[in-house]
Formats: structure tokens, sequence, C-alpha cells
């Protein structure tokens, strides 16, 4: 009876240790299998990130850092990226010792774990040491990955740091004309001048009040190349950021009175077919449509006359344009046609089709005296034409 009792213990001491050693076999290659994973992730990270800077032009680099910045997290690259820039033979010598050091704690470690290996002892011990060596690699791969990360947008960083937590209110012109001076025809940089435009616009909303039109008009061009490096805008709100920039008189008497004595921009009264898009609603059919010589600026006036904007008419109102619709028709249709059927005029209003403007059309030519206000005002521009 003892001897079964003895020989029951034997062979449950044997589970116990082959349990045991099956646990630390799994956990030395789950070790060796994270720290592989752990490559395989930083060399996929450093990858990405040479193929948007060779073949994308480096616009999801920009777009990524745009969205740290978003949520205030940019801080430690601007440092570490300005400490690369202003010390870079000091920080390699600190970086190349700091991995030393890490090595060498790594190494003495993992010694320590063979020892526990060999006698299959101190299970949870081993554990912590594998914990630990892990932890190890993980921070020098991090390390590595954050600098090469730094070497690639080192220009991104400094250049976000100098212009994007700016002061509100400094010249926008200047902003811009350094991210195309550092970095001209950057898809990328474009994106994070157009957002950091954004950014100051909405924190002091009365800015363009204060520029002079030819610092607006400047501006607005600007902008427009801004657009044109990136094809068009890419988020809803570059598209609204024409509702910013667009300029007109407040009223039809003086927008016929700016016609008669122009100052700062010559207006041309557009034909029905070419304002039907801003025809929608009740009397919609009286709406007048005029645009900038340049085609950039629009105004649309309703029946009584009132300039309508994103306020008051966000369906119907004028726009600013990106792109000329007459010297450039096919911009025209990607930077701000396109654009205006994917997300409309504002954010609270849906966009319409050229299907319903048709209806608007037939509206209009049904209705006398929309034809007939648009015929007095028609020849109200031509007589003051003329008398000028």
């Amino acid at each position: 009876m003892i001897n079964y009792v003895l020989q029951f213990f034997k062979i449950l001491k044997d589970i116990i240790v082959s349990v045991k050693k099956f646990f630390i076999d799994c956990v030395v290659r789950l070790h060796f299998s994270a720290n592989l994973l752990f490559y395989i992730i930083t060399v996929f990270l450093i990858a990405l990130l040479l193929i948007d800077k060779f073949y994308f032009n480096e616009y999801y680099t920009a777009y990524m850092l745009s969205l740290l910045a978003a949520k205030n997290l940019m801080y430690p690259l601007f440092y570490s990226g300005i400490f690369i820039e202003e010390h870079p033979i000091l920080f390699f010598i600190l970086f190349i010792f700091a991995l030393r050091f890490l090595s060498r704690l790594k190494k003495k470690y993992i010694r320590k774990l063979h020892v526990l290996f060999k006698s299959s002892r101190a299970f949870f011990l081993s554990l912590y040491y594998i914990a630990f060596i892990t932890s190890i690699n993980l921070i020098i791969l991090t390390s590595v990955a954050v600098c090469f990360t730094n070497i690639i947008t080192n220009k991104y960083i400094i250049n976000y740091n100098k212009a994007f937590f700016s002061e509100i209110g400094s010249s926008f012109s200047e902003q811009i004309q350094n991210f195309q001076n550092a970095f001209l025809k950057n898809r990328g940089v474009a994106y994070i001048a157009l957002n950091k435009l954004i950014f100051d616009l909405e924190q002091d909303p009365d800015y363009l009040d204060t520029l002079k039109f030819s610092e607006r008009l400047k501006l607005c061009h600007e902008i427009n190349d801004l657009i044109d490096i990136q094809n068009g805008p890419l988020t809803p709100n570059e598209h609204y950021l024409r509702n910013l920039l667009n300029i007109a008189p407040e009223t039809l008497a003086e927008m016929l009175e700016e016609i008669k004595n122009p100052v700062d921009i010559k207006w041309t009264l557009m034909p029905p077919e070419k304002s039907a898009l801003h025809m929608f609603g009740e009397n919609g059919e009286y709406n007048l449509k005029f645009v900038s010589e340049d085609g950039f600026f629009e105004a649309v006036y309703n029946i009584s006359g009132e300039l309508l904007t994103e306020n008051n008419d966000p369906v119907n109102m004028g726009t600013y344009n990106y792109a000329d619709p007459i010297s450039n028709a096919k911009k025209h249709s990607t930077y701000d046609v396109m654009p205006y059927y994917l997300w409309g005029n504002t954010e609270f209003s849906k966009p319409k089709r050229d299907s319903e403007a048709l209806v608007n059309l037939e509206k209009y030519y049904n209705n006398n005296a929309a034809m007939e206000r648009y015929s007095y005002i028609q020849e109200k521009i031509e007589t003051s034409f003329y008398s000028a």
C-alpha cells in the first residue's frame, strides 16, 4: 500500500516537473516570438515611412503628425526633433551609449535566465526576467523607430513647432511662404499649412476682415497654390475654408454700385443657366448670381437684394472658388464642384444635384416676373457700363 502511495506521488511529481518544463518552454518560445514580432513591426513601420516619403510625397506622414498635434501629443517629437537638429553629434553619442547600456543590461538578465532554465526552478522569477528583457527590447526598438522617424520627418517637426503653435494673428502669408520655401511642391506640407490656417482662423475668425484687399487676395492665391499641390481639398474643413475666403457686397444695390464704379473686384452677372444651383427654395428663381472677373469670388442675392451666406441660406449661397471656372474648368470641377457634391456648402447643408438644378431652371423660365427682374438688372448693368 505504501509503495503504491509513493509511486503515485512520484508520478505526480514527474507530471508537475513536466508541466513546469512545458510552461517554461512555452514562455521561452513566447519571449523569442515577441522579440521577433517587435523587429517585424519596427521594420514594417520604417518601410511604411520610406514608401510614404518616396511614393506619396510624405502626405500620410504629415497626416499622422497632424492627428498627433490635434491631440497635443507632438511636443515630445518637437523637442527631440529640435535636439537632433541642433545637436546631431551629441545626440548620436548619447544614443549609442544608451543602446550599449540597455544591451549590457539585457545580456546580464539573459545569462540569469539561462541559469534558471537549466535548473527548471523559480518559474515566476523566470517570467519576471523574460518580461524585463522584453521591455528592454521594446525600449531599444522604439528608440530606434522614433529616431528614424525623427530623421525622416525632422523638417515637418521643426516647421510644425515654429508654425502650428505660433501666436494667433501672425501673418498667414508669411507662414505659407515659409512652408513653400522649405518644401516646394510637397503635398504633405501643403496639408499641414492648410490645417495651420484653419486652426488659426478658428481662433481668430475676424482676422481676414483686418486685411487690405490686396493682402487678402494674396493670401487667397497662396491658399489656391496649396490646394493645387494637394490636387484638391482632402477634408471637409479644407472645403469649408472657402466660406471664410469669399467676399462680396452686402446688398444688390451695393453690388450694382460697385459694378458701376469698380474699386477692387470687377463683377459679372451670370446667366440663369449658370445660376441654377443657387435657385432652390421658395422664390429661388429670383436669385441673381455674380462672379468676379478672375472667377474666384461669387455673390448670390435673393428677391430682397440680400447677400446669401452660410448664415441665412447655406444652400444657395455663393462660394469662393479654388480654381477659375472659365480658364481652369477641369481643376474647378476637381477642386470645387466634386467636393461640393461630397460635403455640400456647409456641414449642415446637403449638396444638390444637376438634375434638381434643371427643375429650378424650368421654374425660372415659367416665371415672367423672375425673367423680367433678371433683364432689368442686366440692362441696368449694361447702361452703367456704357455710361462709364
